[in-house]
């Protein structure tokens, strides 16, 4: 037999299993995560990780187990991203002032600098 709810703020009848109450709007619990609002999180915390953090925050308030997890892996992967990020960035800096001293070095020795 399932259970039927009543609304705490106006106290309507609500089937089961309802998010919102459909009287007064209010807010029952939280809708679950869809497939494609999980694939933009994991996208958002790869492609600009820092908001990537956002979502670990406000997935870990969540009672849902299932939920708490998708902000795990987000922080996760937005970690593993600024990572590699900071990696390229130095790999990138390395290599182009290599080019530039090189550069420096031919001009000099061909003008007898």
């Amino acid at each position: 037999m399932e259970q039927i709810l009543s609304c705490p703020v106006c106290h309507a009848t609500l089937p089961p299993n309802s998010y919102y109450c459909f009287n007064c709007g209010k807010k029952l619990q939280d809708n679950p995560l869809t497939l494609i609002n999980k694939v933009k999180i994991y996208a958002i915390s790869v492609l600009v990780p820092p908001f990537g953090l956002w979502y670990l925050y406000k997935y870990s308030k969540f009672n849902d187990a299932a939920t708490k997890k998708v902000g795990k892996v987000a922080g996760i992967v937005t970690i593993i991203s600024l990572i590699v990020t900071v990696w390229s960035v130095i790999a990138l800096t390395k290599a182009l002032t290599i080019m530039v001293n090189r550069q420096l070095d031919q001009t000099y020795s061909q003008y007898g600098l």
